[in-house]
């Protein structure tokens, strides 16, 4: 498995209501240390943990 933000547990989805749904969006953000803008395909950082579970 690639090391990019989408698959990184500090990687926080974005989301756009379209009517009454939230539909995901390829951008998101950072939760560790802080808040980074981040998209899904941004090769992870030195704090890159792999995410566990679903």
């Amino acid at each position: 498995m690639d090391k990019i933000c989408a698959t990184c547990a500090h990687f926080r989805r974005h989301y756009i209501k379209m009517g009454r749904r939230y539909d995901p969006i390829h951008s998101g953000h950072c939760v560790y240390p802080r808040g980074k803008l981040r998209y899904e395909e941004t090769p992870a950082c030195k704090h890159y943990k792999e995410k566990t579970g679903s």
